[in-house]
């Protein structure tokens, strides 16, 4: 993304000035601070959870013990009888 310069910010100031008056600008003002403020919440929660996602998914993926087979030293013909 490329960054506002003073000027830019100044012409954008400029026209909300103009468009919306010196009364509406400081609720604006207050109004785009909020919403800020909340998405900035909804991001910093969104990564914790994502975050305790990915916990809970690497422990229980880890990998389980191998279970040794109770029919280890037994023959086929006797492991599957007819």
């Amino acid at each position: 993304m490329s960054k506002i310069g003073t000027t830019e910010l100044l012409v954008i100031l400029a026209l909300a000035l103009i468009i919306f008056g010196p009364s509406r600008l400081p609720t604006l003002g207050r109004m785009a601070g909020k919403t800020i403020g909340q998405l900035k919440g909804y991001v910093s929660q969104m990564t914790e959870d994502l975050t305790e996602v990915e916990e809970d998914l690497k422990t229980s993926t880890a990998k389980p013990k191998k279970e040794e087979s109770k029919d280890k030293g037994k023959d086929k013909d006797e492991i599957f009888e007819v």
